[in-house]
């Protein structure tokens, strides 16, 4: 059986393949979306006999009801705009310190896009480890907090990884140094976030549309036994959290770095660094207390 971790994996790979392809398959793409609009013909059918859906394009604001959902979900925002931050900054860094071509600059983004890759495909192994080894010790189903014991190695490398790639830019190191540190960066945080997508979708369960086109239904599970029908019905809901929360904090990322000139790659990613490991607070209260939400949560989305 493909364990779940694996599949937010090969999900994840295609985000982190991005910044590595994007660029060179972009008027490819663009081409094919041309050619889909004006040849490919209609092949949607209304059915006035079936059931009517109803459309709520807020419908999963009421997950963020739920604690858990919260912290989870705003730790992962702010962890992507301090990363964005470093992403927006990084071609100003390499071009006019390091004094590197475009083509060198672009190929720079190659050290964090691959240390994301990696980092997303190892977490998911050592996530399913981590919860392995809970039900051998403890002879019983693990409770999806118990995939936090995965993520702390993680989290503490993200900010020291941010702290290390601001005073290696600030001291004029070898540009490949810092490079190092954005793999480092791009690694550990993707550990951690296979491992809360994986959080997620065990600690909430769907019960799919009835008949009548009601909305959907979320309450929260008491054991990791969250079946791929659940999966497929609560993950548009997750999935538009995420990328919410993943949005504000990456415009946000960008917009404060284009108002951080003034302050020097040391004191600039001093202060990422703080925020990123005052951040990881959120993940600490959700492992301590995740277990009593669950057991009396319960909404309809």
């Amino acid at each position: 059986m493909v364990s779940r971790t694996y599949q937010l994996f090969m999900i994840a790979r295609e985000f982190q393949r991005g910044p590595m392809l994007g660029p060179a398959i972009a008027a490819y793409g663009f081409a094919v979306f041309l050619l889909l609009l004006l040849r490919l013909p209609e092949t949607w059918r209304h059915n006035p006999l079936g059931p009517q859906p109803t459309l709520n394009l807020f419908a999963a604001l009421a997950l963020f009801r739920h604690m858990a959902m919260t912290l989870t979900v705003t730790f992962v925002g702010v962890t992507f705009g301090c990363y964005f931050l470093s992403s927006t900054t990084l071609s100003r860094t390499f071009s006019v310190q390091y004094g590197l071509g475009p083509a060198a600059v672009g190929l720079s983004y190659v050290a964090p896009a691959v240390g994301s890759l990696v980092g997303s495909r190892f977490g998911g192994w050592y996530s399913d480890y981590v919860v392995r080894k809970w039900k051998e010790v403890n002879k019983g189903e693990a409770p999806p907090e118990a995939r936090f014991a995965s993520v702390w190695v993680g989290c503490a490398v993200v900010p020291v990884g941010f702290l290390a790639y601001g005073w290696l830019v600030q001291k004029d190191t070898h540009f490949a140094w810092p490079l190092v540190a954005q793999f480092a960066i791009g690694f550990a945080m993707c550990t951690v976030f296979v491992s809360i997508g994986a959080y997620l979708v065990d600690s909430i369960k769907a019960r799919p549309a009835s008949a009548t086109g009601k909305p959907l239904s979320t309450i929260f599970l008491h054991s990791t036994n969250a079946s791929t029908s659940y999966f497929y019905s609560t993950g548009p809901h997750l999935s538009a959290c995420q990328s919410l929360l993943r949005g504000l904090g990456s415009g946000t990322g960008a917009l404060v770095a284009a108002q951080a000139e003034t302050l020097s790659e040391g004191v600039l990613y001093s202060i990422v660094a703080g925020i990123t490991a005052v951040s990881v607070g959120m993940l600490v209260v959700t492992a301590r207390y995740g277990e009593k939400w669950r057991s009396a949560a319960s909404v309809t989305v």
